[in-house]
């Protein structure tokens, strides 16, 4: 969260001001108190559109909609002056994180328990939404708060406001549209008149993203046209979904609307015993309430006279931005172009429509991402720690003493005493994910020699083969004249030297992608590298012979011709009976365009002495 400056006002209505969250294409955002205690999110318009009577109408009627939404999942509505020189809105501040930071930087892919409730409480508030004649129309992870008891969803209709009516598509005066393109129903792709099951569409794209850390259509990184084109005529990546609600997350992903379920049958399909314990995994439980005990700082010592909402600054209009690659704001439904055909058009017709459709929305027509309330999704932004830019990213090497081990480190910019780095250590037989916080949170050092920075205990969060991973001692990374680091942990165990590394939600390299098959035994023995996050399960094993066998296994290192996976872990739910559970960590060398080289940490995947040569089946 942002200190107040003397050009933002100190009070609106009632509302004490704390602190700026952020801001928005739409607006800016406070954090408040009412004279009565209660914290608030208070949402400020722009100017620009507060100058529009069009703009005041309809954002007035989504007000008055809004605040009809009731239900124990929401942020509600608490109060709003549309009237106003500036129009305001306040909702109930959610002091928890969102859905795509927890999932992105703070765990990873959440359990089925958690997803489980997550759907049931999620149909609950889109039953809420709906009730109120509202749909969401931006149902994705940053729009989803995290709390111990619950999510709660925000962001519901107000958005809206920024659209006006072409026809029957829609698209905003400024040349923006409302959406996100991982996250958008087939519906508003095409430009076409919304209903409740587009949001149930949304709902399946954002429990599919929880349960694995991939969005199931891929992300923008070929372009928002090849992902809008996905979501509109590809079926969705569900590998990896619990099999427990695979069946749901994909009905809930038909193209079709109508052969989608309600909100309230996906909530009756979820439900949950009560006193089964948490919703969340323990670790993500402690940072909730680390991050909600922060809230109580907030406040400051002494009150502040009220003084008058002065017009915020015109905002310029939006130019144009690149397309982003992860769930974060993106494109909205494109304008239609014409009205849609009494009769079906063959199918060739038909994509090319698509098409056109998806050309509009990435070409001159749409000139910017909509992202209403930017930093007002109810979660704080402090002052990140001071880590220095020299250790920012991923860093990757062989760790000294271990024949093959390989070590990986994810550094970013954290808040307080929130983790820092995210620790990969993986040998033969053993894969280790923990994360860490600074010693001293905000500060590095620098003395006289190499700059460092201290790592406190890193706490493992999960294991292959589990159970097997012990915390991290501290650790410290030391800079190198050659821009390498030296990293070891305080006892010892660990020493490596780190070369910055590949980042990102799309690291494969596009070379791996695909099926790969070892043609030098008779029997089917077969890899498939999908696209998919450090930490995620981009690699699957199928070997069919006496017994039929899949294993998965984790992405720790990528090169541009090079890749490394953690141990295997088998997928029992799809195997026989009689086949191995787990075998070693495996490295893949590209030796020309349809040719790998694999070797196990002890020889081959399976042990031999020499490597395997796979070729690739798919072309």
């Amino acid at each position: 969260m942002d200190h107040l400056t003397p050009q933002d006002p100190t009070s609106i209505g009632e509302y004490r001001l704390l602190g700026l969250l952020g801001e928005g294409g739409m607006g800016r955002v406070y954090l408040a108190r009412s004279g009565s205690g209660r914290t608030v999110a208070v949402k400020v318009v722009h100017g620009e559109f507060a100058q529009l009577p069009e703009f005041r109408r309809r954002f007035a009627l989504e007000v008055d909609a809004a605040r009809r939404v009731g239900g124990t999942w929401t942020a509600p509505v608490l109060d709003a002056d549309t009237g106003a020189q500036t129009p305001w809105v306040a909702t109930g501040y959610v002091p928890g994180p969102d859905l795509h930071t927890v999932v992105a930087r703070d765990y990873g892919p959440l359990p089925e328990h958690s997803v489980r409730v997550l759907a049931n409480r999620l149909a609950q508030a889109l039953g809420a939404i709906h009730g109120a004649g509202l749909i969401h129309r931006d149902l994705k992870p940053s729009n989803v708060l995290v709390t111990v008891d619950g999510p709660r969803v925000i962001d519901f209709g107000i958005a809206r406001a920024l659209e006006t009516v072409t026809g029957d598509g829609l698209r905003t005066r400024t040349g923006m549209v409302v959406g996100s393109p991982g996250f958008m129903s087939p519906e508003q792709v095409r430009g076409l008149k919304l209903t409740p099951a587009s949001d149930v569409f949304c709902l399946g794209s954002v429990l599919a993203y929880v349960a694995t850390g991939r969005q199931p259509f891929g992300t923008a990184d070929s372009g928002a046209h090849a992902l809008l084109f996905r979501v509109a005529e590809e079926e969705p990546d569900l590998d990896g979904v619990p099999e427990g609600i695979l069946g749901l997350v994909r009905e809930c992903l038909a193209k079709d609307p109508a052969a989608r379920p309600t909100p309230e049958q996906v909530a009756a399909r979820t439900v949950t015993e009560r006193g089964g314990g948490p919703w969340l995994p323990g670790e993500v439980l402690e940072q909730l309430g680390r991050h909600a005990a922060r809230l109580l700082d907030l406040d400051h010592p002494q009150a502040q006279a009220p003084v008058p909402v002065p017009r915020p600054a015109v905002t310029p209009t939006p130019t144009a931005v690149d397309p982003p690659s992860s769930p974060p704001p993106g494109f909205g439904p494109p304008p239609t172009t014409t009205a849609p055909s009494a009769k079906p058009a063959p199918r060739r017709r038909h994509r090319t429509a698509v098409l056109g459709a998806v050309a509009l929305v990435v070409s001159g027509v749409v000139v910017s991402v909509a992202h209403p309330w930017e930093g007002g999704n109810g979660e704080e932004k402090e002052t990140p720690n001071s880590v220095p830019q020299a250790f920012l990213g991923a860093w990757e090497g062989e760790i000294k003493g271990m024949d093959g081990g390989l070590a990986r480190i994810e550094i970013t910019k954290g808040v307080g005493d929130e983790p820092i780095a995210r620790t990969y250590t993986s040998n033969a037989r053993n894969l280790c994910v923990r994360n860490s916080a600074m010693v001293a949170p905000g500060t590095a050092t620098q003395s006289s020699g190499p700059e460092k920075l201290t790592l406190g205990q890193g706490l493992a969060r999960e294991s292959v083969e589990q159970g097997t991973c012990a915390d991290l001692p501290e650790h410290t990374l030391e800079k190198r004249s050659d821009g390498k680091l030296n990293w070891a942990t305080k006892d010892g165990t660990y020493t490596a030297v780190l070369s910055k590394a590949t980042s990102g939600d799309a690291p494969v390299p596009k070379a791996f992608l695909g099926t790969w098959k070892d043609k030098t035994v008779p029997y089917d023995r077969q890899v498939t590298f999908r696209q998919g996050p450090f930490g995620g399960d981009v690699v699957r094993w199928i070997i069919t012979d006496s017994a039929h066998c899949e294993w998965s296994a984790t992405l720790v290192s990528a090169k541009d011709k090079q890749l490394s996976h953690g141990p295997v872990t088998l997928d029992a739910a799809k195997s026989d009976a009689s086949c191995e559970k787990s075998w070693e960590s495996a490295t893949y060398t590209s030796v020309g365009a349809d040719k790998l080289r694999m070797r196990g940490l002890r020889g081959t995947a399976q042990g031999s002495g020499a490597p395997t040569y796979l070729n690739r089946t798919d072309r």
